[in-house]
C-alpha cells in the first residue's frame, strides 16, 4: 500500500502476484512479477508453517478457520519469529 492505495495483490489460490494499478503494468516487466511472485510465495509458505506450528503448540488438530487482516498476519508473523508486535 502506498498512501492507502493497494499496488499489488497476491492470490494464494493461483499463487501469482498481480498489479492493482494500470500504471504498474506499464512500468514493470514479466521478470518483476515473477520475482515478486516468488517472494510472496515464500512469505505464504512461511506464514502457513507458522500457523501450523501455533496449531501444534495450542493443540489445535484442525477444523477451525481463522480470518486474518493484513495487520493481523504481520503481527502473527512477528510473533512467530519472536519480534515484539
Amino acid at each position: 500500500m502506498v498512501d492507502g492505495v493497494q499496488m499489488v495483490h497476491y492470490d494464494s489460490n493461483s499463487q501469482r502476484a498481480v498489479s492493482k494499478q494500470d500504471w504498474m503494468n506499464k512500468q514493470t516487466d514479466t521478470q518483476y512479477w515473477e520475482q515478486n511472485t516468488g517472494i510472496l510465495l515464500g512469505s505464504q509458505r512461511t506464514f502457513k508453517a507458522g500457523v501450523d506450528t501455533l496449531k501444534q503448540r495450542f493443540n489445535q488438530s484442525g477444523g477451525t478457520s481463522f480470518i486474518f487482516t493484513s495487520s493481523d498476519q504481520l503481527c502473527l508473523y512477528k510473533h512467530i519469529i519472536s519480534c515484539v508486535c
